[in-house]
């Protein structure tokens, strides 16, 4: 798709936020794009044509918040050059895509705090795991003000399929005897 096809597609995806949401996501073009049967033939293909939705949907939703959505990618150097790239934009939290292991999140979540861009709001693509919301339970304990979600795209992966959201927007309390969890 060229510029002038996907600028009234951007204008119809953040129209339909405004009516249908409370919050958005970027329309990003993840790195795994080059796989797929796409026009995209490289990483940078797939960052150049996500930031330049960003901006224009940055520009089409105004004061309407959206999620910018930070990739893994296959290396820790297209990963840094990413989110280097994207969190130049300020938008209203972040989505983490390409999320295969809790060391993936640690790895953006502290990138964030390190460049002081974390807001208050993170949600975690296509990951439903219900083992990860203890854990998620402990970041949020540290920062009250941090809502994360998380979804499944897939059925196999929990109750957080098929559009349903996992919202913890207040910290769950897991009341537990530390030693039993954390001896010594």
């Amino acid at each position: 798709m060229n510029s002038n096809q996907v600028q009234p597609l951007l204008n119809d995806i953040v129209n339909w936020y405004k009516q249908n949401c409370d919050v958005g996501l970027i329309l990003d073009i993840p790195p795994r794009a080059i796989q797929e049967q796409t026009s995209l033939n490289s990483f940078q293909d797939c960052l150049d044509a996500t930031e330049q939705n960003l901006v224009s949907m940055l520009q089409l939703a105004q004061d309407y918040p959206l999620l910018n959505v930070l990739q893994t990618c296959e290396t820790q150097k297209q990963t840094d050059q990413w989110c280097d790239t994207l969190t130049q934009h300020k938008t209203a939290g972040y989505a983490f895509g390409a999320v295969k292991s809790f060391y993936d999140f640690m790895y953006l979540f502290v990138k964030l705090i390190e460049e002081e861009k974390l807001t208050d709001r993170i949600h975690i693509l296509g990951h439903g795991q219900i083992s990860w919301l203890y854990l998620l339970n402990v970041i949020q304990e540290y920062y009250p003000d941090l809502h994360i979600t998380m979804d499944s795209s897939t059925s196999s992966r929990g109750p957080g399929a098929f559009g349903t959201t996992f919202l913890m927007p207040e910290p769950l309390r897991v009341k537990c005897n530390k030693s039993t969890y954390f001896p010594g």
